[in-house]
């Protein structure tokens, strides 16, 4: 319920006029002048920080939304319970608030890993479930060497809105362990995470079905349920690997072929003649980029971290990847020049996507941008003052919870394969019988 707040009253504010008058009329100003929600005046100043804090950041976007959500909920509520008077609504309504503003549990853990070369390193996990009205909670482990608390507990907060924007039955969830996954070998990193595993299990964070006094954990039929993103041959789904990709051009696509989106942006419905830039080129940005260039737009700047590479005429993301596999990094790439401006980015474009980092975008550089349409394929790509600065630019802005919600989808319906018990290969036999079926007739 607080994810189309920010998708209007954020990114849209001309239609969330024409929604607030067309649905709440008269009854949304008399509602409003008996209750107002206020942003903490801890956060009031994030709209005007440069870089302000990444959990700082999202609670103040919550806030926002709850801000214009407030005055409709409220009179639903009076609706559906007539005998409530205004005192008993606003205290309900307060206290969920207080509960959706602040995660229900958080965990820390140090322990230590045995290397291959004999030697020990300790290593520091999170673990923070942001909301457990609906269970499992649903969350990511993410390796960065930058990895703390507030990131742990903004990205959690993140996965509840945009489970709740992909009407997804998952709490919101998210994992850290504070290393660069370059510097260890694959047997290291399995060790690390079997051991984060099993500190999590103890805890209760990593659930095992108990029966009676008896944990059941890998002999429990639905075991293969507690973990998702696995291997097809282990109870995976197919597209788990793209699917945050795809997700992100199948969301841009619904605003693309939209005569009424394009118009306002001057541009032409469809995918042909667009060019776009793609800010990180992992796995968001590279299934991102194929089916976008498969749809007829034109990739003409990649940022990575290593650098930036630029083509005018056109960049196929296929010929990267592989370069990218052969070779372990795009320096080089023969089909564009390395790009040595300011920043990509701030090359003109019809989309620009950033899919790297948090705060990509800030209000240092907010105007430079040139895209007309901005994807947020990473998590919080924007502060909230740049966000400002790109509205009045007339930017279109499609936000995270909406367009970086496919990864959660797909998982989602790993788990209902998992937990259904669907054996191996046999969703691809389905598909391939129907259509041969639809071919045949």
């Amino acid at each position: 319920m607080f994810i189309l707040p920010r998708v209007y009253s954020r990114h849209f504010p001309r239609l969330n006029i024409g929604l607030e008058n067309r649905v709440l009329g008269s009854v949304f100003h008399k509602v409003q002048k008996r209750f107002s929600h206020e942003i903490p005046e801890r956060l009031k100043k994030i709209s005007t920080e440069k870089c302000p804090n990444f959990l700082n950041m999202v609670e103040y976007y919550f806030h926002n939304a709850v801000k214009v959500v407030e005055p409709t909920l409220l009179e639903e509520t009076k609706k559906l319970n007539p005998k409530m008077c205004d005192g008993e609504i606003t205290s309900r309504f307060n206290i969920i608030i207080e509960m959706m503003g602040k995660p229900d549990r958080f965990i820390e853990f140090y322990f230590p890993v045995k290397l291959d070369n004999g030697k020990f390193k300790m290593i520091s996990g999170y673990r923070c479930q942001h909301s457990t009205h609906k269970l499992p909670t649903k969350g990511g482990l993410r390796y960065a060497p930058d990895v703390g608390v507030d990131e742990v507990k903004a990205l959690a907060s993140l996965m509840t809105f945009k489970c709740a924007a992909a009407s997804v039955p998952y709490g919101g969830a998210k994992a850290g362990l504070t290393l660069d996954p370059k510097e260890f070998t694959v047997n290291e990193l399995e060790r690390i995470t079997r051991r984060f595993a099993i500190e999590l299990a103890k805890k209760g964070f990593l659930s095992n079905t108990c029966l009676g006094n008896n944990l059941l954990g890998a002999n429990d039929i639905n075991a293969l349920g507690c973990v998702t993103g696995k291997p097809l041959n282990q109870g995976g789904i197919n597209g788990r690997t793209g699917a945050a990709g795809r997700g992100l051009f199948f969301g841009t696509d619904v605003f693309i072929n939209s005569e009424a989106w394009m118009s306002k942006l001057d541009l032409k419905t469809g995918w042909e003649d667009k060019t776009y830039i793609m800010q990180g080129f992992g796995n968001v940005g590279r299934h991102a980029s194929i089916n976008m260039s498969q749809a007829g737009a034109t990739l003409i700047g990649v940022q990575r971290r290593e650098g930036a590479l630029y083509n005018k005429y056109g960049i196929c993301p296929k010929e990267l990847i592989k370069y990218i596999k052969e070779h372990g990094t795009m320096i080089g790439y023969p089909k564009a020049e390395l790009y040595k401006g300011e920043n990509v980015i701030y090359e003109k474009c019809d989309i620009l996507a950033p899919c790297a980092i948090e705060k990509a975008i800030t209000c240092e550089n907010a105007n430079k941008i040139q895209g007309k349409i901005l994807l947020e394929g990473a998590n919080g790509p924007i502060t909230p003052a740049a966000d400002k600065i790109l509205q009045d630019k007339g930017i279109l802005i499609l936000p995270d919870l909406f367009i970086n919600a496919g990864g959660v989808t797909v998982s989602y319906f790993e788990w209902l394969k998992n937990l259904n018990h669907v054996s191996f290969g046999r969703y691809n036999f389905k598909y391939e019988k129907d259509a041969h079926y639809h071919l045949l007739s």
